[in-house]
């Protein structure tokens, strides 16, 4: 998982012109998925975040404030680790 993470980190920046910029959520972890209700409780909620987002206050149709080209660079970059294969 690091490996993924550091890759991705420095070709999101090699793509943003920028260099050391943080990329991921900071205090992230991996969970150790330990039993079938844990795993259940995950795809639950893999599936029903995202139904939220359009309630989220930073929505890009909410009144916040986002600048629209870093709005569509964290799009492109959010494609590109999306479409990694491993």
């Amino acid at each position: 998982m690091r490996g993924l993470k550091t890759f991705s980190a420095r070709r999101i920046n090699q793509l943003r012109n920028q260099r050391g910029v943080p990329v991921w959520q900071r205090g992230y972890y991996e969970k150790v998925i330990g039993n079938e209700q844990s795993l259940q409780n995950i795809r639950e909620y893999i599936v029903n975040n995202p139904l939220g987002w359009e309630k989220d206050e930073m929505h890009p149709s909410k009144s916040f404030s986002f600048n629209n080209q870093i709005w569509l660079k964290f799009q492109e970059c959010s494609q590109f680790v999306m479409n990694l294969n491993y």
